[in-house]
């Protein structure tokens, strides 16, 4: 009887022992082994490299063990040529070592094409310079006996390539040159109004003087001289005397 009791005991003592092998196994599979196969535990806060130059970005991956690779590029106005825009994943985003990171590295600001605009009118100009993705900058207005009244005869750049959204300035002929040019009255205008009227008339603003004045709109012109109606000779300076809400030091 105690021969059966004692392979009895045996039989249980190694089945315990098998399920207790089996448990330690899975733990051990669990804790140690896994992590190790799926290196999970090995995953680190990926840097933020946004707003970094490329090269800098760069060394910064391979030193915490990723590596670098270019998605796309884009042109920016915001950011300098060659800084990194935006990167996959995501800042401090979790991932494990060796993983490939995407970015996307500025190009600078857009270079565009001048066109030629000489030879229409001021509002034909503008739409050119839309097309173009420019802007409009300075307006002059002179004499020229060789191009009719309101076409633009001269810009500033003309066949070259420049940043998006650059000014180009332009000269708008005023047909040919009188003897004597009338003054224009400017009086109770606006001082943006007054100057391009004057700047029309083939005359020049001189110079501004402000005056306070609680009855007016600000920025209103006061006085002009010479006066509305005067003869003068082309490119005669007008000067303005401009309201103001208090007195400009």
């Amino acid at each position: 009887m105690s021969k059966w009791v004692d392979k009895y005991q045996n039989i249980v003592l190694g089945v315990l022992s098998t399920i207790l092998m089996f448990m330690i196994l899975a733990v051990l599979m669990d804790k140690l082994i896994l992590p190790l196969y799926t290196k999970h535990g090995f995953e680190v806060e990926l840097p933020d490299i946004t707003e970094l130059h490329y090269s800098h970005a760069g060394q910064l991956l391979k030193s915490e063990g990723f590596k670098m690779v270019v998605d796309t590029t884009k042109f920016s106005s915001v950011y300098p040529e060659s800084t990194v825009i935006a990167q996959n994943p995501q800042p401090f985003s979790l991932v494990k070592r060796g993983r490939r990171i995407y970015v996307t590295i500025s190009a600078g600001e857009k270079n565009v094409y001048v066109p030629k605009v000489t030879g229409t009118s001021l509002t034909n100009v503008r739409f050119l310079l839309t097309e173009a993705e420019l802007s409009l900058g300075e307006v002059f207005y002179e004499f020229n006996s060789y191009t009719p009244r309101d076409v633009v005869f001269k810009q500033n750049l003309i066949d070259t390539m420049v940043t998006k959204g650059s000014p180009i300035d332009i000269t708008v002929s005023l047909g040919r040159a009188p003897t004597q040019i009338i003054v224009p009255d400017v009086v109770g205008k606006s001082s943006s109004l007054a100057s391009k009227i004057i700047k029309e008339s083939g005359l020049r603003v001189g110079e501004i003087t402000y005056r306070v004045n609680l009855k007016l709109v600000a920025d209103t012109v006061l006085e002009q001289r010479p006066a509305s109606g005067t003869r003068v000779t082309q490119y005669t300076p007008v000067y303005l005397v401009i309201s103001v809400l208090e007195a400009v030091e």
